[in-house]
């Protein structure tokens, strides 16, 4: 939803932004990347569909296999931000690693160790590289978790699962405002390496919107919206 949002906002052209997710599949398995326009009751936005030639193996990968293929996408797409990459990845890792009470070249993988996570992190890397971001300021609203009961590879937890939980430590969240599993641990690791400030929409920051980007999600849920939306100002 965050690289929908991010190609939506239409400040980088999308079809650099999916050679360059391509790039980076491609070196775990031949990859294609589908930007789909679509809405959400009439909200229109940008729903990125991956399709892998193979998936990743039902028993998990190695966390030290994931760090081979993520080092290789820093080299196939040339991002000088490699300090940040890694810290987000690190820090998906370390938290993965604290869960299991392991250490990350002991980590097996499930959810986390799929192509996904490589092209949700160097995918938002690239763009934070190509529009300087280390310039300017994030903001977030504190980030919605979601609740209720979400299934695992590993079994049945209560939202947020395990690795969300010990990743979202000092940072803004709540719960709700449906049932099922809102974040994930490689989106909540992406915003803790970036996020200024947390916000709410009563503090009074001027903001002078220059594009405006909307991530669809593909659940659909009843009385809520499946958007993510990043405003560019």
């Amino acid at each position: 939803m965050l690289l929908g949002a991010l190609i939506d906002l239409n400040t980088i052209p999308k079809s650099e932004f999916v050679k360059v997710l391509e790039s980076i599949g491609n070196v775990w398995t031949k990859t294609t990347v589908q930007v789909k326009e679509d809405d959400f009751y009439t909200i229109n936005g940008k729903k990125v569909i991956f399709k892998f030639q193979n998936k990743p193996p039902k028993n998990g990968l190695p966390a030290t296999k994931l760090i081979d293929y993520f080092d290789k996408g820093i080299d196939e797409i040339g991002l000088k931000e490699k300090k940040l990459a890694r810290s987000i990845l690190d820090t998906l890792l370390n938290a993965e690693a604290s869960v299991h009470n392991c250490s990350v070249d002991k980590l097996h993988l499930h959810e986390t160790g799929s192509p996904d996570t490589l092209m949700d992190i160097l995918g938002f890397t690239y763009y934070y590289e190509k529009k300087k971001l280390n310039r300017e300021k994030i903001y977030s609203t504190p980030i919605s978790v979601g609740q209720g009961i979400w299934k695992s590879a590993h079994g049945y937890f209560s939202v947020p699962c395990p690795a969300a939980l010990e990743l979202l430590k000092g940072m803004q969240f709540k719960f709700g405002p449906i049932d099922g599993e809102l974040a994930t641990p490689t989106g909540i690791s992406i915003l803790k390496n970036v996020i200024f400030e947390y916000i709410d929409y009563i503090h009074d920051i001027p903001i002078t919107p220059k594009s405006v980007g909307y991530g669809l999600g593909t659940r659909v849920f009843e009385d809520y919206i499946n958007i993510l939306r990043v405003i560019y100002s």
